[in-house]
């Protein structure tokens, strides 16, 4: 454990971060110890560095580690990649230690638990497509855990879905007229869609269909385009 600390510590004297180590909190009891980087409100918020029993640089909202980072345990395992209010969520690699090879696990996590192997890094899947031209991901931002989803006619806009029917793996729906926003989303986030909608000419109804997961952690913008 002293070891622990002391190499983390000498990390942060090499960059020189010490020196700018500031009053701020982090929420987690094992990475309150040394913290240096951006700060909110009087907590960790931003990109930045803490070191306490374990140790995590990376992206912090509201005093969590939020976005992407690197947490090295008290054990010596260290987990790279994204996380939400402190928890492992969205893809990551984590290095098991063990007496004699050490075990690596690569894939989508929930939670803090391990869902879904998957060797390389994607942040969505669209699973299923019908009668769509195209789905349009866009990841903006890591600051609220909020997918909008909004359906586009290749008319311009003439046409709104009819009969829409969705069901989500979590969040709150809003649903308003040619988008719907959940909010309070819990990734990975999948989704199936069904609605009806009229071709260019008003002449005939035809069902769209689709369904994908989003692995990344943050906010989305999702475009039906059809």
């Amino acid at each position: 454990m002293k070891k622990l600390i002391s190499i983390f510590i000498t990390y942060l004297f090499l960059f020189g971060l010490l020196a700018k180590a500031q009053d701020c909190k982090v929420r987690l009891p094992q990475l309150q110890g040394v913290y240096t980087g951006e700060c909110s409100k009087g907590l960790a918020h931003g990109n930045g560095f803490a070191v306490g029993t374990e140790a995590f640089k990376g992206q912090f909202k509201k005093g969590y580690p939020s976005g992407k980072g690197v947490y090295t345990y008290a054990n010596s395992e260290v987990y790279h990649g994204a996380f939400r209010k402190g928890m492992k969520s969205g893809f990551g690699k984590m290095t098991i230690k063990n007496d004699s090879v050490d075990e690596v696990k690569i894939g989508i996590w929930r939670n803090d638990e391990f869902r879904k192997k998957q060797l390389n890094e994607v942040m969505y899947m669209v699973t299923e497509k019908r009668n769509l031209n195209s789905v349009q991901m866009r990841h903006m931002n890591y600051n609220l855990d909020k997918i909008t989803i909004i359906y586009k006619h290749k008319s311009g806009g003439n046409s709104l879905p009819t009969e829409p029917k969705l069901s989500a793996s979590s969040g709150i729906m809003t649903d308003d007229r040619n988008k719907v926003v959940f909010e309070g989303v819990l990734y990975p986030f999948s989704i199936k869609i069904d609605f009806k909608a009229q071709n260019p000419l008003n002449t005939s109804i035809y069902t769209v269909r689709t369904s994908f997961e989003i692995y990344e952690p943050g906010t989305w913008i999702v475009s039906l385009n059809y």
